[in-house]
């Protein structure tokens, strides 16, 4: 199993990158939006995944650990292989797809080519209980950091939810929170 790869970017395919590592030139298809950015020459770091099955074998490369986990959370899902997997990325991105997962978009995931309305709601589905919840324990463990200095919830709970999706430590969480709120 290749994890990552680190090398020079030798060349740019149509939604794929040539990348050379210790003399072998690996072939990795990339989402658009990091096709777009790399450029030929430069070094690059990329999280894959090997991904075979019967007749199919490639190598798929994301320029985050988070990229990659859900690349390899979508293909779990029935329907969805790596070419659908890689135009979500492509076509809305990490935090994109995130939030229409949150917000149940159907219309934002249907946008993705080969995912109809039947699809994307399968996917919300799925990825709901895969993802974690809109309250992860730091958040509850900031409103009541700044809840016992004084604040009530009506006056921080948008502060809360903004910082905790930074994943800080607790302290500096609530530090950022009270920088924030002007404190």
């Amino acid at each position: 199993m290749i994890g990552r790869i680190r090398g020079r970017l030798v060349e740019k395919e149509e939604g794929a990158v040539v990348v050379e590592a210790g003399g072998v030139g690996y072939e990795v298809f990339v989402p658009s939006g990091l096709y777009t950015s790399l450029e030929e020459g430069s070094e690059v770091l990329l999280y894959t995944v090997y991904y075979v099955k019967e007749d199919e074998v490639g190598l798929y490369g994301f320029s985050t650990k988070q990229e990659k986990k859900l690349f390899r959370s979508l293909l779990k899902i029935s329907g969805v292989g790596p070419k659908t997997a890689l135009a979500v990325l492509s076509t809305l991105g990490l935090e994109g797809f995130l939030r229409a997962i949150k917000e149940e978009d159907i219309k934002a995931i249907s946008r993705v080519p080969g995912i109809g309305k039947k699809g994307a709601s399968r996917i919300i589905l799925e990825m709901r209980n895969v993802l974690p919840s809109e309250k992860s324990p730091g958040e509850s463990e900031l409103l009541q950091a700044l809840r016992s200095l004084g604040f009530t919830r009506a006056e921080v709970e948008e502060v809360v939810r903004e910082v905790s999706a930074q994943n800080l430590p607790l302290e500096e969480a609530v530090k950022e929170a009270l920088r924030r709120l002007g404190r």
